[in-house]
C-alpha cells in the first residue's frame, strides 16, 4: 500500500483477498527484511473476493473489491 494513503500502520503493507475463506489479509514489513501476516478484515459479509483495487473516495482512498456474495457486488472499505 502506498505510504500516506491510510493510517501509518498500513504503510508499505500488501493486502490480498482469499477467495475460498472470504477474508482479506495483510502482509506488513517486520523491520528485519521480512513480513508479518495478519487478518485485515474477517467480516462475514465480505464473501468470496474476486478482485481488489484502490480508488478515490471523498478526499482519500478506499479499497474496492468484488464479491460473489448477494449475486455479485462491488464493495468499498474505508479507513479514517
Amino acid at each position: 500500500m502506498p505510504r500516506g494513503v491510510w493510517r501509518t500502520q498500513f504503510d508499505g503493507a500488501y493486502l490480498f483477498g482469499e477467495f475460498v475463506c472470504g477474508k482479506i489479509f495483510q502482509l506488513s514489513p517486520n523491520g528485519s527484511g521480512g513480513f508479518t501476516a495478519s487478518e485485515f478484515s474477517t467480516r462475514p459479509e465480505i464473501g468470496n473476493i474476486g478482485a481488489m483495487i484502490f480508488g478515490p473516495h471523498q478526499n482519500t482512498q478506499a479499497l474496492y473489491y468484488t464479491t460473489f456474495a448477494g449475486g455479485g457486488q462491488v464493495r468499498r472499505i474505508t479507513v479514517f
